[in-house]
């Protein structure tokens, strides 16, 4: 077997592990209030503040240097479900959404992120890699303030059997985080 044919076999395997994990993934209630039943339902969750360097980490003024987010666990196997970054780009005046969704997803029905019982905001999927499925989103003052206010999104994607697929993001500590990202 020649060096191609042992990458491609190894890609498609991890490839197939992933989806195999994602397949097996049921979201937690989309009702609930708080990361507790989030937690309670097999994921690790929390917002937390990475900055791009040392010098970030301890600078006053993070914006630009730093973003927040939560990254969501399966607790016994350790596998990805959803990443959800928010950073404020030198380049642009509204903050930006990244999501890392799990492989194993349809494209073309795109992502719908719900704050509380709001209006859903649609969005596409732009590529995916071995290591996920990556959206992008404009976060405008408004979106931002009902995240700050909210206590939970839900995260909807379809999954590859035509089945929606629910996730819920706490929005418990996200204004902590905004406060040191926009420093």
């Amino acid at each position: 077997m020649n060096k191609y044919m042992k990458y491609i076999a190894a890609v498609l395997l991890v490839l197939g592990v992933g989806f195999f994990a994602f397949q097996q993934y049921s979201a937690p209630d989309a009702n609930a209030q708080d990361a507790g039943a989030a937690t309670a339902a097999g994921l690790k969750t929390a917002w937390a503040v990475r900055c791009n360097d040392e010098e970030a980490t301890k600078s006053e003024n993070k914006r630009g240097k730093c973003e927040m987010f939560q990254r969501q666990d399966m607790k016994d196997s350790g596998q990805r479900v959803i990443e959800f970054a928010i950073g404020y780009p030198a380049d642009q005046s509204n903050a930006r959404g990244i999501f890392i969704l799990p492989m194993g997803i349809l494209l073309q029905p795109g992502v719908k992120l719900t704050i509380d019982d709001g209006k859903p905001l649609a969005f596409q999927v732009r590529y995916c890699l071995p290591n996920g499925c990556y959206a992008y989103v404009s976060l405008n003052d408004d979106l931002m303030d009902r995240l700050s206010k909210g206590n939970q999104a839900t995260v909807e994607v379809t999954k590859a059997d035509g089945q929606p697929l629910r996730i819920p993001v706490p929005l418990k500590g996200f204004t902590k985080a905004l406060d040191q990202v926009q420093g």
